[in-house]
């Protein structure tokens, strides 16, 4: 028998065409969602974008037959428009005080239609408190799955390996020999994914870093010593790792993840700035940063001055990194450095394409993968995309650990072994003793 699946409003702004992610069953749409859809229609940034799209996925299907006995689908389910009016009792049952919501007339609409299917009906949303009203009315109520990860994250922060080897092994990688993988194959426990990153000690005084390379086998991976990389050297192997990938020519796309304080967003700004500004080392026109801007409180839009003055406090962060970078100079050289470095909303890549940047999308997991494929399809000719994020750190209510945009890209080209795409695991908390208990025990 056919399930009916209601959505509600901020399941079709997540992902405009999850009308067509149900298989064969009866995708409903309440009145109240096509008026919260057409009052977001006109909102500045992805929730307007995804408005519109959304209004006119459902009007082209609303012209292809009788909106009132329902339209079929090319899965082969059905799309219902549900506008019949509600009484006001059945609106009382789920909101007996006060003035009802919109999520109370949704809710309204599910149950009724789950006293009338014998409960082969599940609310869709993405909203964690009207799941738990719907299942206190007993409505089954779900979160939209259709683009989590199956993977379990925490299982990406464990998978940074350290093998025990033989000292020939190690003596060969420093002196710079070819080596196949097949010399690894009595220490591994299982395959290697395509561009992992490996330690290699050899009892406890001997160590290399290796990168395998689906093409070329394993090769040496620097630790940045010295005077570092634009001044900033790294501290542990995974940050060797990340400097690694951010300055691979044949590396196109980076997935750093890592809690708070393992110098994700200032390693791969290092390297970006090392590449656009270094005369030797210039690959890139310019450093693009990308961050998600918060809508708590104004919106952007109504936020006083130029662009520039209405981000900078979503790009507090960023500035910081950039003084730790360039040091007491920084305010020398701060409109300077305006030239190499460019602050930019997701909402102002629309329509463009970066040729030659070095683009770095920080904060990623408050973003969806909607909104990172936006990023990434703007990508031009000689072109890097860098995305950094903590998974387990989350601000944006509508979105987790397996269905940010952070994860699910990370997962997607892991899963389809995209050559050009590397991932690294940042676990060792670098900032400060401080922050290192805040991230551990708090």
């Amino acid at each position: 028998m056919q399930k009916d699946f209601v959505l509600d409003t901020n399941v079709l702004i997540h992902d405009p065409g999850s009308l067509f992610n149900f298989e064969d069953n009866n995708v409903i749409i309440p009145r109240e969602v096509i008026r919260e859809t057409d009052g977001l229609k006109k909102s500045r940034g992805d929730a307007g974008v995804h408005a519109r799209e959304a209004s006119r996925i459902l009007e082209g299907f609303s012209t292809q037959g009788d909106i009132r006995k329902g339209i079929e689908l090319p899965n082969g389910g059905t799309l219902h428009f549900d506008f019949k009016t509600l009484e006001d009792s059945v609106v009382r049952r789920v909101a007996p005080y006060g003035t009802p919501t919109v999520d109370d007339r949704i809710l309204a609409r599910a149950l009724l239609r789950a006293e009338n299917k014998d409960g082969l009906v599940t609310l869709v949303t993405k909203d964690l408190n009207l799941r738990l009203l719907a299942r206190n009315e007993g409505v089954t109520a779900d979160d939209y799955n259709h683009d989590k990860v199956s993977l379990d994250v925490r299982d990406l922060f464990g998978s940074q390996e350290s093998i025990q080897v033989s000292g020939e092994i190690i003596d060969s990688i420093f002196r710079g020999e070819e080596l196949h993988v097949d010399c690894l194959k009595d220490y591994l426990s299982d395959k290697l994914e395509c561009n992992q990153y490996l330690q290699l000690q050899a009892g406890k005084s001997q160590s290399a870093l290796v990168r395998y390379d689906l093409i070329n086998g394993l090769r040496s991976v620097k630790r940045i010593k010295g005077r570092g990389i634009e001044g900033i050297k790294s501290r542990n192997a995974a940050q060797s790792f990340l400097f690694d990938a951010c300055l691979d020519p044949e590396t196109l796309a980076v997935s750093a993840l890592g809690i708070a304080g393992t110098g994700k967003t200032l390693i791969a700004l290092a390297a970006g700035l090392n590449q656009v500004i270094d005369e030797k080392n210039r690959r890139y026109d310019k450093v693009v940063v990308v961050r998600p801007i918060s809508e708590v409180g104004e919106k952007v839009g109504y936020l006083p001055g130029e662009l520039e003055n209405k981000i900078d406090p979503f790009y507090a962060p960023i500035e910081t990194a950039l003084r730790r970078i360039i040091g007491t100079d920084y305010d020398d050289y701060n409109y300077g450095i305006k030239d190499f470095v460019e602050f930019r909303p997701i909402t102002y890549i629309r329509g463009d394409t970066l040729d030659k940047k070095y683009v770095i999308v920080d904060d990623a997991q408050n973003l969806s993968p909607r909104n990172i494929k936006t990023i990434v399809t703007r990508m031009g000719e000689g072109a890097k995309f860098v995305m950094t994020g903590d998974p387990f750190q989350i601000d944006n209510p509508f979105l987790d650990e397996r269905d940010c945009g952070l994860t699910v890209t990370t997962e997607e080209l892991m899963k389809n072994k995209v050559p050009e795409f590397v991932h690294v695991i940042l676990g060792e908390v670098e900032r400060s003793r401080l922050a290192e208990i805040g991230a551990t025990y708090l």
